[in-house]
């Protein structure tokens, strides 16, 4: 099979739109170059760029790099600004794959996951999306490792922001459910995704 470009894993990042463009040094940045790549900005951005580098990081010295960020993470997470927190759910999406800082980060999750569903449904889209995929990250553990009570909470959370009035939360919260589905029993299937199509029908009609 393919392998997946960088480029691809930095537009399957949520975006902001108050997000920077990276400029490319190759670029003349006329509108000719614009032309050229009508989806670069999906993932070319100073953001997405600073998320990728760490979750770089995170692969080459996964314990260390979790140590280093863990209490700048938790500050943020406690701010009342909603940029910081947005940025530490995706530093902390970004450094979480298998092959990332994620075994560091797992015995951490009671008290995570909770949190982050938590901010499903905070009043920020931004923080909503980001949060949609951060979460989708641990769908394994969520699917097979929690209580029944906070699968069915994640579960109905996520599901509502299938119906999101913000199409950025809808992507990520679909991304995030079709993650979840992959990692669960097959019997279990059947009756969660009869509420999600019934949601989904809901959005669409709307």
């Amino acid at each position: 099979c393919c392998l997946m470009q960088n480029a691809d894993r930095m537009g399957d990042m949520p975006t902001k739109e108050s997000d920077i463009p990276h400029v490319d040094p190759k670029s003349s940045g006329t509108e000719e170059d614009e032309d050229e790549d009508p989806e670069a900005d999906n993932y070319t951005t100073l953001r997405k760029s600073s998320a990728f580098t760490l979750q770089q990081f995170s692969k080459n010295y996964p314990d260390i790099v979790f140590s280093i960020i863990i209490h700048h993470l938790n500050a943020m997470l406690e701010s009342q600004n909603m940029d910081h927190v947005e940025a530490a759910i995706l530093a902390l999406g970004a450094i979480s794959d298998q092959d990332g800082s994620y075994d560091a980060i797992v015995i951490h999750l009671v008290n995570l996951v909770p949190f982050l569903i938590q901010k499903l449904d905070c009043p920020s889209k931004e923080v909503r999306a980001t949060t949609c995929w951060t979460l989708s990250k641990f769908s394994e553990w969520i699917g097979n490792g929690s209580s029944t009570q906070l699968f069915q909470l994640y579960h109905q959370k996520l599901v509502a922001r299938v119906a999101d009035p913000d199409q950025s939360v809808q992507e990520a919260a679909c991304n995030a459910y079709s993650s979840l589905i992959e990692v669960i029993p097959v019997e279990q299937c059947q009756p969660l995704l009869i509420s999600f199509f019934h949601v989904l029908n809901q959005a669409v009609d709307n």
